[in-house]
């Protein structure tokens, strides 16, 4: 983009990629006979995703300080994988949700 002056105006624009999966996922309990509603993976997909991106983050750099790959992740922001309860501990952690 230019002025009237000739002179280059930086400009900085971020894009959010997010896509939506299956609705919420439900789980029974059979020790207890009560529907146990489980984490929303959607909304949690979604804030990974946002926080990666506001953070000008790669898959590859945040699978490597959460200690999984790039490809586990990448399915989980596809909505074609999850994450067990331990990997998403490190990935809330360390995206700070």
């Amino acid at each position: 983009m230019q002025n009237s002056n000739d002179e280059y105006i930086s400009v900085w624009e971020t894009w959010d990629r997010i896509t939506t999966a299956s609705p919420q996922e439900e789980v029974v309990d059979k020790t207890t006979e009560t529907n146990v509603v489980l984490h929303d993976n959607q909304q949690l997909r979604q804030r990974v995703q946002r926080a990666r991106i506001e953070q000008r983050m790669s898959i590859a750099t945040l699978a490597m300080h959460v200690t999984t790959t790039a490809d586990v992740l990448s399915a989980f922001e596809r909505g074609d994988g999850i994450l067990d309860s331990e990997l998403q501990k490190r990935v809330t952690k360390y995206l700070k949700l």
